[in-house]
């Protein structure tokens, strides 16, 4: 996908201007040539003599002058055993997500899970349209579907099916959009991207 590539190298080489970063390496689905349209980009960033936890949390910030940023999200989960940032690179195309993995040796464990509040209509855009990605690609998705749904205050489940959850999940992002451009021009797209998908019969 000369799309994904294209965002890559320009991220990598914005990234590699960073006076703490010792190198970058793309990895996931796109350095392997199994992309496709759903496909996120995976860059590891070599943080060593610094902080990576710390730089998992400045990273946003530090890129987005150079970096048109729709919203960033961290995965909690994984720390402090991994420190990776989730960053929206296109308002216009939801899947277009650049995951930021970043290392250090030796690696730090500064940063807590107690120091992580993702804000929830950024993260529920996020793992909505992982979820969505993993629908479409006919993945056995359920779960991670109704765990979404599950922190939404006032989305129903009870008989819906995946695609019904993720619409009444849809629903609520868009009820509960800001007025911020950006976060509003993305969920149209997530809008738009579901009834496309579905309408031209790709799900069915």
């Amino acid at each position: 996908m000369r799309r994904l590539m294209n965002s890559a190298r320009e991220i990598m080489e914005i990234l590699n201007e960073l006076p703490m970063v010792k190198s970058c390496e793309l990895c996931g689905s796109l350095a392997a040539g199994r992309s496709d349209e759903f496909s996120d980009i995976d860059i590891r960033v070599d943080v060593s003599g610094y902080d990576n936890g710390r730089f998992m949390l400045e990273v946003p910030k530090l890129l987005k002058d150079k970096l048109n940023i729709v919203y960033s999200d961290y995965a909690p989960s994984l720390i402090p055993g991994n420190y990776i940032v989730s960053v929206a690179i296109d308002a216009n195309d939801p899947f277009m997500i650049a995951d930021l993995d970043c290392i250090a040796a030796p690696h730090c464990e500064t940063v807590t899970k107690g120091m992580i509040e993702n804000d929830l209509l950024c993260h529920t855009i996020k793992v909505w349209t992982a979820d969505l990605k993993h629908f479409v690609r006919g993945k056995e998705c359920r779960e991670d579907i109704m765990r979404m749904a599950r922190r939404l205050k006032g989305v129903r489940t009870d008989g819906l099916s995946e695609s019904e959850i993720l619409e009444e999940c849809l629903k609520w992002m868009e009820n509960n959009s800001r007025p911020d451009p950006g976060l509003c021009e993305i969920i149209a797209s997530c809008r738009r991207c579901f009834e496309e998908l579905t309408g031209a019969g790709r799900l069915w």
